[in-house]
C-alpha cells in the first residue's frame, strides 16, 4: 500500500475501558450486546426487558484507573433473573478463574442478606470476559 510522502499515520484506535463502559450503560446497546454473546438457549428464556444495570462494581480500588466491568440483571420468561457479568481484561489474566468465582459468591452473598439470611435458590450468574 502506498502511502503519501509526509503523511503520519495513525494507530488504530482500541477501545479503552471508558468507552466499553459507555458502550454497556446505554440499555439498548446494552441489551443488544448482551443477547449477541449469551448461548442461544438462554438468549430464548429472557424476557423482552432491557438488562437493568446494578450499581455494584467488583473492581479493587487500587485497579479502577485499568479494569472495568458491569453487573447486569436480566429477567427470565419464567418470571425469575439471571446475572451477567461482563468483565473487559486487555490481556490474559491466569487469576480471572479465581476472581470471577469471587464475583458469583459476592452476588450470593447479598442475595442471602437480602433475605434476612434465609436458604435461597441461587440465581444463576454468567461472566462474560471481553
Amino acid at each position: 500500500m502506498a502511502e503519501t510522502r509526509g503523511a503520519i499515520r495513525k494507530a488504530p484506535r482500541t477501545v479503552d475501558d471508558s468507552d466499553f463502559c459507555a458502550l454497556l450503560d446505554d440499555p439498548g446497546r446494552a441489551a443488544d450486546f448482551l443477547r449477541r454473546r449469551l448461548p442461544p438457549d438462554i438468549v430464548q428464556m429472557l424476557a423482552d426487558e432491557p438488562p437493568e444495570l446494578l450499581d455494584e462494581t467488583f473492581v479493587k480500588d487500587n485497579l479502577r484507573n485499568r479494569r472495568s466491568d458491569r453487573l447486569f440483571r436480566m429477567k427470565l420468561n419464567s418470571g425469575g433473573y439471571i446475572y451477567v457479568i461482563v468483565q473487559r481484561a486487555s490481556s490474559a489474566d491466569p487469576d480471572m478463574a479465581h476472581r470471577v468465582q469471587r464475583y458469583r459468591q459476592r452476588i450470593r452473598d447479598r442475595e442471602k442478606a437480602a433475605r434476612d439470611a434465609k436458604p435461597v435458590r441461587l440465581t444463576p450468574v454468567i461472566v462474560l470476559v471481553v
